[in-house]
């Protein structure tokens, strides 16, 4: 400890801000957590694609010997109070939060910090069947607004999220309908409660042009967001539930569920 706690040590460093995890980030000793799941993803997709249609060979039981520790000491089960029952700690929920990401491109407004939502969008591959996204017409499916719990012909609604980024709560990102061209939209703001820089900041210094926002759904008040490069959008694609185009022509915009 005392080593690797040594500042002059050459094999250990000491984190003191966002900055330090960046440089670790950027020279591949760490990774981001959105990007550990596509890989997770992507590693189950290649075992399925590896499993056998026509198995040649039976099955066979293996018994895998067991490793012998070191006895350790360990304190019985405490009796509850209340009951006779002992006290077991329940296991951790599996990971079930909906994912959605957009492709950002250039974005709008002054702080660069507005992303476009969309009523509908065209179905390039997957599907949203038996899902709050299926449309009436299967080619399909209910844009980037439904995402957020809203209804797309709601053109009188606001609604307030809180945004979780980098760590940090901001609040509040508003979506709302903008009459003069006829989409939704959010707007990336709100402040955090540390007195720091706004989220519509880091849409200033350009860090959401050209990237992939990723918002996982806590509820339908919270979201927390991750940024993606923009040269990931093949893989996000390949790996998604589906995926769809906002509009037509050069001005189209990807968006998709994992």
């Amino acid at each position: 400890m005392d080593m690797y706690t040594n500042p002059s040590y050459l094999c250990s460093t000491r984190i003191r801000s966002v900055e330090d995890l960046e440089t670790l980030l950027n020279s591949n000793y760490i990774s981001k957590e959105v990007a550990q799941k596509f890989d997770a993803v992507s590693k189950r997709t290649v075992q399925k694609a590896r499993k056998k249609e026509n198995p040649l060979f039976g099955v066979e039981k293996i018994s895998i010997p067991t490793i012998v520790s070191a006895q350790k000491f360990h304190k019985p089960f405490v009796k509850s109070k209340e009951s006779d029952i002992d006290f077991i700690i329940p296991p951790a929920p599996a990971f079930t939060n909906e994912q959605f990401w957009f492709e950002m491109r250039k974005s709008t407004g002054g702080s660069r910090n507005i992303l476009d939502l969309s009523k509908l969008g065209q179905i390039e591959a997957g599907s949203v069947v038996g899902t709050p996204y299926e449309y009436t017409d299967s080619k399909w499916m209910y844009g980037g607004i439904k995402c957020f719990c809203i209804d797309p012909e709601d053109t009188s609604r606001e609604k307030d999220i809180t945004i979780n980024y980098l760590g940090k709560d901001y609040y509040p990102s508003t979506i709302k309908f903008n009459p003069s061209n006829g989409t939704w939209r959010i707007q990336l703001k709100g402040a955090p409660n540390d007195q720091s820089d706004e989220l519509s900041k880091y849409g200033s210094r350009g860090d959401f042009k050209y990237k992939i926002l990723v918002f996982e759904k806590i509820n339908t008040e919270y979201y927390v967001l991750s940024l993606l490069d923009e040269s990931e959008l093949e893989r996000i694609k390949t790996l998604s539930r589906v995926w769809a185009i906002n509009e037509s022509g050069a001005f189209s915009k990807a968006y998709g569920m994992l």
